[in-house]
C-alpha cells in the first residue's frame, strides 16, 4: 500500500549504557532531528543513546508545505501567518491525499516500531516537550509496553487550544516592557516610555524606516521570540 518516509536521528553514546532518550519535539510543527545536537548539549549526558523522529507532517517526515506562503518576500516571510492560512489549506487539502495518516497515533506507532528495532533490549525513556508531551502521552496508551518511563516538558492537555495565546504573550511583553522604568540600563535605551517606544517603533518600520534592516519577520514576531527566549533576549 502507500507509504511515507520517517526521519530519524541519532547521537550515539559516547560511554553506552544501555539507556536511550527519544525526543519528541513540539510546535506542534518542529523538527526534533534537527534540533538534537543541541538537546544532547543540554542534557550533557554521554552515557545516553539519544534519538529524535519528525513527527509525520514535519521536517523529513512527509512534512506539509506551502511554499509561496514561505518566501521571505511572503506576508510573513518563512512562517504561514493568518491571512496565508485559507490558501495554504487549500492546497493542502488538494494535494496531499495522506492527510488521514498523519496523526499523533499514527507518529505513536512509528515509535514503537521504530524503538523495536534500534531499541535493542534498552531503557526507553520518551522526552516529550510541549506538543512533544500530547505525543508522549498517546505514545504511553498505544505502545506502554516499550516505554520505561516518560519526561514531560511544558504539557499541552488535551483541550489546549492557541486561542488566547496572542493574548497572553502581549500581556506578558507590556509587563517586560513597563519594568524597563526600573532599569537604567534598559532606560537609556528605551527612555521613560517603553511600550510606546515600541509601538512606536512598529509603525515607523511598517511606513519604511531603516530598510537597510531587511528585516524577513514582522517586528511583533521578533519582539515574540525575544521575550519566548531569555538567552535570546
Amino acid at each position: 500500500g502507500p507509504s511515507l518516509s520517517v526521519r530519524v536521528g541519532r547521537i550515539e553514546a559516547r560511554e553506552p549504557s544501555g539507556r536511550q532518550v527519544w525526543y519528541l519535539a513540539g510546535g506542534p510543527g518542529g523538527s526534533g532531528v534537527t534540533i538534537l545536537s543541541a538537546i544532547a548539549e543540554r542534557l550533557g549526558r554521554p552515557d545516553l543513546d539519544l534519538y529524535a523522529v519528525d513527527h509525520r507532517g514535519t521536517g523529513g517526515s512527509a512534512a506539509l508545505r506551502c511554499p509561496d506562503a514561505e518566501t521571505d518576500d511572503s506576508p510573513g516571510g518563512p512562517l504561514v501567518v493568518a491571512e496565508e492560512g485559507p490558501a495554504c489549506a487549500a492546497l493542502i487539502s488538494a494535494t496531499r491525499p495522506d492527510l488521514a495518516a498523519l496523526t499523533p497515533s499514527q507518529s505513536a506507532r512509528d515509535l514503537g516500531v521504530l524503538i523495536d528495532r534500534l531499541g535493542g533490549g534498552a531503557q526507553v525513556v520518551l522526552y516529550g516537550n510541549s506538543y512533544g508531551t500530547f505525543w508522549a502521552h498517546r505514545a504511553l496508551q498505544l505502545i506502554p509496553d516499550r516505554v520505561d518511563g516518560a519526561v514531560l516538558e511544558a504539557l499541552v492537555p488535551p483541550d489546549f487550544t492557541y486561542h488566547e495565546f496572542d493574548w497572553w504573550m502581549n500581556e506578558v511583553g507590556l509587563q517586560l516592557l513597563q519594568g524597563c522604568a526600573s532599569s537604567p540600563i534598559c532606560q537609556a535605551h528605551l527612555g521613560d516610555d517603553a511600550v510606546g517606544k515600541a509601538q512606536g517603533l512598529r509603525a515607523l518600520l511598517a511606513g519604511g524606516h531603516c530598510p537597510d534592516l531587511a528585516l524577513s519577520s514582522p517586528l511583533h514576531l521578533m519582539l515574540g521570540y525575544l521575550l519566548y527566549d531569555n538567552q535570546t533576549r
